[in-house]
C-alpha cells in the first residue's frame, strides 16, 4: 500500500517535531521524526517498527487513506507499508 506521508501524518494527528534519524520506530512520533529527517535530507529510508500496537494503528489509518487515493499522487514523499511478519519484533 502506498499513501502520502503528509496525509498519513495528518490523519494520525501528529504535530511536527524536530527531525530525528531513529534506527527503529516505536511510536507515531518516531515515524513523524523519521519522515521529517528523510524529507530534510531528500533521502529514502526503511525502518522497522518494534511496537506492534503502533504499527497496526498506522496500518489501519493508512488502509482508510489508501481507499481515498486519487489516480495521481502529487506529494513527492510517500509512506510505503509492507507487512512482513519479521518486521514486528513483538
Amino acid at each position: 500500500m502506498i499513501v502520502s506521508a503528509k496525509d498519513l501524518l495528518q490523519a494520525l494527528q501528529v504535530n511536527p517535531t524536530k527531525p530525528v534519524n531513529h534506527q527503529t520506530l516505536s511510536s507515531v512520533e518516531d515515524l513523524e521524526q523519521v519522515v521529517s529527517y528523510s524529507m530534510l535530507h531528500c533521502a529514502a529510508m526503511e525502518r522497522t517498527f518494534i511496537n506492534a500496537d503502533s504499527f497496526y494503528n498506522i496500518v489501519h489509518v493508512a488502509t482508510a487513506l489508501s481507499h481515498k487515493v486519487k489516480t495521481k499522487l502529487t506529494p513527492f514523499f510517500f509512506f510505503v507499508i509492507t507487512i512482513i511478519t519479521s518486521c514486528i519484533l513483538l
